[in-house]
């Protein structure tokens, strides 16, 4: 209770948040939300705390507590005091449903209720409502791909919604049909480039985690630039040999990084991803330097 601060002239909930999975050194987060009540589709967040927090305290008065135990309170209690259960939780959310009317299992027989119940449906209402992924994750505490899931039906809800009130509104018209499947087709496209990206920066990631490069060495003698994986200074990535014999013969320098380097003294098996980088941008120097007017002044 103490974690919860209501300002009724801003009409403004402040919440602080306790650690969580994203913060490993327990410093906290505030959240800040105001009056929603004129929103047709969320609830308010100012509104409901000021009656769970009437609630709260009318508790702790019919139970004799102090002020000071009032505020140690779970904002959301059992009925006696105590922070819930999981599972208590769970069958909340669960009874919820059932005066609803909603099922409480899929067609396959998985319950459709859980320990994030909440958390799903509300960052799918936010997302629904319009709001942006970007905001509702900072929101959620979430810097993981988990909210991606969770929000994943979301804009479709939405689109559809927008859809519906376009075909209402365009009723009658013999290209209705047409531009639907266009913006349906686009959406597809869309969706394929999107998944197409996140599994290359997967692997890209992956690929990182795997050939961690602490430093970067050339073997001078053939002028190529190799990679030495971290926790390893004896040899590089690829298998060359770093040994203190090279390092006195004057074989090896090591570099403080590989910008500049060209991309045919870069090793294939150590750095192929700046590799492959290289060539582009090389690729692209290129086109640039033959679309100057200098050099179509030179052509001419």
């Amino acid at each position: 209770m103490e974690h919860i601060v209501l300002d009724q002239y801003e009409e403004t909930i402040t919440w602080t948040l306790s650690s969580s999975k994203t913060d490993p050194k327990a410093y906290g987060v505030t959240r800040v939300l105001g009056c929603m009540c004129g929103h047709p589709a969320l609830p308010c967040p100012y509104h409901l705390a000021i009656i769970v927090t009437k609630a709260t305290k009318k508790f702790a008065s019919d139970s004799g507590l102090t002020s000071a135990d009032c505020g140690a309170l779970p904002l959301f209690h059992d009925g006696a005091g105590h922070a819930p259960t999981k599972s208590a939780m769970v069958s909340t959310f669960e009874l919820l449903a059932q005066r609803c009317g909603l099922p409480l299992c899929s067609s396959d027989g998985a319950r459709l209720y859980g320990g994030h119940t909440a958390r799903v449906e509300g960052a799918q209402a936010l997302a629904t409502a319009g709001a942006e992924v970007s905001k509702i994750r900072i929101f959620a505490r979430h810097s993981g791909d988990a909210i991606l899931r969770y929000v994943a039906e979301a804009p479709l809800t939405s689109l559809r919604h927008d859809l519906g009130k376009f075909t209402a509104s365009t009723k009658g018209s013999a290209g209705e049909s047409k531009v639907v499947k266009d913006l349906m087709l686009q959406l597809k496209t869309l969706s394929q480039k999107v998944e197409a990206h996140e599994i290359a920066v997967g692997a890209l990631v992956n690929f990182t985690r795997e050939h961690r490069v602490i430093s970067y060495v050339q073997n001078l003698e053939t002028m190529a630039v190799h990679g030495l994986r971290s926790g390893d200074s004896s040899s590089t990535i690829c298998g060359f040999d770093v040994g203190p014999r090279r390092i006195k013969r004057g074989v090896l320098k090591f570099l403080p990084g590989i910008i500049g380097e060209c991309w045919e003294n870069l090793c294939e098996r150590c750095l192929r991803p700046e590799r492959e980088a290289a060539i582009v941008l090389e690729r692209v120097a290129v086109d640039k330097l033959a679309n100057t007017p200098s050099k179509q002044f030179l052509d001419q």
